[in-house]
């Protein structure tokens, strides 16, 4: 289950939206993952704590996720 890839396309455990932004300015963020990262944020502004984005395609990716030790996918810390 894939969050958001780095340069090197490994994928990125936790990111803060200034580094979201960073990839999304170097184009390494597009399409339906930049739709997920701007749809988490307005709700998030001025609240502390951290979304999770997962592959929502995989078959009980949200169950997984609050399951698992550190995560699954890109945590983004606010």
């Amino acid at each position: 289950m894939l969050g958001i890839l780095d340069r090197a396309g490994r994928p990125v455990p936790a990111a803060e939206p200034w580094a979201v932004d960073s990839l999304v300015r170097e184009g390494l963020i597009d399409g339906r993952m930049l739709a997920e990262d701007r749809g988490l944020r307005p709700g998030a502004e001025g609240r502390r704590g951290s979304a999770q984005l997962v592959d929502g395609r995989v078959p009980h990716a949200v169950p997984m996720t609050l399951r698992a030790p550190h995560g699954v996918g890109t945590e983004i810390v606010l």
